[in-house]
C-alpha cells in the first residue's frame, strides 16, 4: 500500500505556495506599474529599462506611484537607495542657484538677435561682471 502526505501537510504546503504566487504576482505588477509610468513620466524615444534610468528619473517615477505602493517596495523594484531617493528629493526642491546667470545668458543671446555663441555670450557677461566658467 502506498504511503500519502498528510492532508494537513498538504493544506500547509498548498497555503505556502499560495502565499508565495501572491507575492511574485504583487512583485510584477509594481514592476509593470513602475515600466508604465516610467513611460509616461520620463517619455524617452528608445524604451524603458529600469536599470538605465537616472536616479532623478527614478525619483520622478516614484513621486508618480508613491501614493500607490509603499516606498520601500519602489525603491527595492527600481533598486534605489532610500538616501539616493531623498537626496533627489531635496535637490529637486532647492532652487536653481544659476537661476540669474541663466536670464543673463538669455538676454545676451535676445539681444544680439539670437546670434551669439557661447564665446561671444561669456564675453558680454564678462563685460557685466559675471563670472561663468
Amino acid at each position: 500500500m502506498g504511503h500519502y502526505p498528510e492532508p494537513e501537510s498538504q493544506v500547509n504546503d498548498l497555503t505556502k505556495q499560495a502565499r508565495e504566487l501572491k507575492d511574485e504576482v504583487f512583485r510584477l505588477r509594481v514592476e509593470r506599474d513602475v515600466l508604465e509610468k516610467a513611460a509616461e513620466v520620463i517619455k524617452k524615444e528608445e524604451g524603458i529599462s529600469l536599470g538605465s534610468l537616472t536616479n532623478r528619473e527614478k525619483t520622478d517615477v516614484i513621486d508618480a506611484l508613491r501614493n500607490r505602493y509603499r516606498l520601500k517596495t519602489l525603491l527595492s523594484v527600481l533598486q534605489m537607495s532610500k538616501s539616493s531617493y531623498f537626496y533627489q528629493e531635496a535637490a529637486m526642491a532647492a532652487p536653481d542657484k544659476y537661476a540669474d546667470v541663466r536670464e543673463k545668458i538669455r538676454q545676451a543671446f535676445d539681444e544680439s538677435s539670437n546670434r551669439y555663441g557661447y564665446r561671444r555670450i561669456h564675453a558680454a557677461l564678462r563685460n557685466e561682471s559675471v563670472t561663468v566658467s
